[in-house]
């Protein structure tokens, strides 16, 4: 404890050199000194052209002010300290400016990634020619990567980790599946439950974010895009539902995460490390919801399968799913895949003894045309049976309060549809091919 020089009030302080010496190596670490004349292009340009060179970046006294949350005064002292330290005989008698002289200006130095792009082709690589599972190197990959997700935030404060479920603006999800068959898609609005829902895990096939046999909700937030993820072909009937979230759910945000920034401050020596991880999410992002052509989806599908698993499985607190924009559909909806133990749709209540009975027809004067009804008929109340069981899962789902079995989506009955594809547009970029002979 000492009196201040600067506000003569007793406080815990250190010498203006000690000072010095830590915003020298802050400076050293996050900024660099601007050119302070125009290069050869740059003055051509102010000859030839209205162009008018300014000098780059942040006057050094405003920027230790806010590095540091200090005085003008006392940036002003550290300054001195620092051009005297740095001063160069050889360029003073060139003319030359130092480092921290009073005119001096400094912008941030680049951050780095390259440490974690190599990590990562070496992870993908590993995956798509040695072993597509689980390694010891590519559990630390990921660890390093996703450890302390849940506290990430982008530069808005926006959290990479957002909360769906009753009562928040994702309460419900869509879901659709493609029928050619008339068979199948009657049993699917028989029990659009069991049918729309996720399959069962002998038949699910492998997607950007599951591997095959492991079965996830796959859905979107707007009916439209689940229409158009399942890519549907001219002729196909495609039946759409909005499903119901029954509690909260955690999800990754992958818009966020493409958005995702480093806090803390640059006196942590620890912090241009976050930067550089930071930096690189927001590309593992644009990674994971790329589009990607069919035939490249075995291989190029690998990457993203094993971090949702990680994510599924690995994250502490538990994740639920994946939020991510559609690659299909440009107009910000998005997608959502919900993890195998978060995925259990609530089945239909309904006697034993209930007959279903489809009619997907009517009768008109100009012929048959389309249209989908579905009956239930219930045996008389002295002659039905119990209820069947509606919480069956295949495998224990746990809930969000641990305490038991609970189901995480409902079927809304009154918003099943049925779409015929009559046509496909697409949206696109042209370009000529040119040809020339030599």
């Amino acid at each position: 404890m000492a009196n201040c020089s600067f506000c003569r009030k007793y406080l815990k302080t250190i010498s203006l050199d000690q000072a010095a010496d830590i915003f020298d190596v802050v400076f050293e670490r996050n900024f660099v000194r601007t050119d302070d004349q125009p290069t050869d292009m740059e003055y051509t340009m102010s000859r030839e052209s209205d162009y008018e060179w300014e000098r780059s970046g942040e006057d050094i006294v405003e920027l230790l002010q806010e590095v540091g949350q200090i005085e003008p005064e006392v940036a002003e002292g550290v300054r001195q300290l620092l051009e005297d330290k740095h001063f160069d005989f050889e360029e003073e008698k060139m003319g030359e400016e130092s480092d921290f002289s009073p005119e001096s200006r400094y912008t941030h130095k680049k951050v780095e990634s390259e440490q974690f792009h190599s990590e990562w082709r070496s992870f993908e690589e590993s995956l798509k020619t040695k072993s597509r599972y689980f390694s010891k190197r590519a559990s630390l990959t990921l660890l390093t990567l996703f450890n302390g997700i849940h506290r990430s935030t982008t530069a808005g404060n926006r959290p990479v980790i957002v909360r769906a479920g009753p009562g928040t603006s994702i309460s419900s999800l869509f879901r659709a599946r493609v029928f050619q068959d008339d068979k199948k898609l009657v049993r699917a609005l028989e029990r659009p439950d069991l049918e729309i829902g996720p399959p069962p895990p002998a038949l699910a096939a492998a997607g950007r974010m599951n591997a095959r046999g492991i079965s996830t909700f796959c859905g979107a937030t707007d009916r439209e895009v689940a229409l158009a993820e399942v890519r549907p072909f001219v002729g196909s009937r495609v039946v759409t539902a909005r499903f119901e979230l029954l509690r909260s759910i955690s999800l990754l945000d992958l818009e966020a995460l493409s958005e995702v920034s480093a806090s803390g401050s640059l006196f942590d020596e620890n912090h241009r490390y976050d930067m550089a991880k930071a930096n690189f999410l927001q590309s593992l992002s644009q990674k994971m919801t790329a589009p990607v052509m069919p035939d490249a989806e075995i291989f190029e599908y690998l990457p993203t399968q094993v971090i949702a698993e990680y994510l599924a499985s690995q994250v502490n607190p538990e994740l639920d799913g994946i939020l991510y924009p559609s690659a299909q559909a440009k107009n910000g909806k998005s997608n959502v895949v919900l993890f195998h133990e978060s995925s259990l749709v609530e089945r239909l209540k309904m006697l034993e003894d209930t007959e279903i009975f489809v009619e997907t027809v009517i009768h008109t004067s100009d012929g048959f045309e389309p249209e989908y009804w579905v009956f239930e008929r219930t045996a008389p109340e002295e002659e039905a049976t119990e209820v069947v069981d509606s919480h069956a899962p295949e495998v224990p789902h746990k809930s969000n309060q641990g305490n038991g079995v609970m189901p995480t989506l409902q079927i809304d009955l009154s918003s099943v549809e049925v779409h015929h594809i009559e046509s496909v547009l697409y949206s696109h970029s042209d370009h000529q091919v040119h040809r020339s002979q030599t």
